[in-house]
């Protein structure tokens, strides 16, 4: 499961753009056969007083914190890939909306994560298949 949640100041992005981001950012995991449903992407809205950075009050800067369990990065080739397209996604609109941002990504072990009080079928499997196809999480037998 990724975990996106975006810390920002409320009015900076509309309705349209979170939809948009949200759906973007999906679209990374499900290239990567992931089913969309593992995809939380949250938008946490901190409002002006309580956003300070460097001790001083910000309104135009989104911090993104990302939190991986359903799959590790195999090899430094794909963080890069995969940081490449998350830049892809955000630079254009924050860079256009005069935004300052930041994002970091930490992976969580995959064995304290369960989906429905169900552990996730490995990658690729035939159950894991029947999930992204579903777009649920179903039973499934070790």
């Amino acid at each position: 499961m990724p975990l996106i949640r975006l810390f920002i100041s409320p009015h900076v992005l509309s309705a349209s753009e979170k939809k948009e981001l949200a759906q973007s950012f999906t679209g990374i995991y499900i290239n990567s056969k992931l089913p969309a449903f593992y995809v939380n992407v949250i938008f946490v809205e901190v409002e002006e007083n309580s956003f300070y950075i460097g001790g001083e009050a910000r309104a135009n800067f989104v911090r993104i914190a990302i939190e991986h369990i359903a799959l590790d990065f195999p090899d430094s080739g794909r963080e890069l890939a995969y940081m490449k397209a998350l830049d892809d996604i955000i630079v254009p609109l924050f860079t256009a909306k005069g935004l300052d941002w930041e994002y970091h990504i930490s992976q969580t072990p995959r064995e304290l994560w369960k989906v429905q009080s169900l552990v996730p079928p490995p990658h690729m499997s035939e159950p894991h298949q029947r999930w992204f196809a579903e777009n649920r999480a179903t039973r499934w037998e070790d």
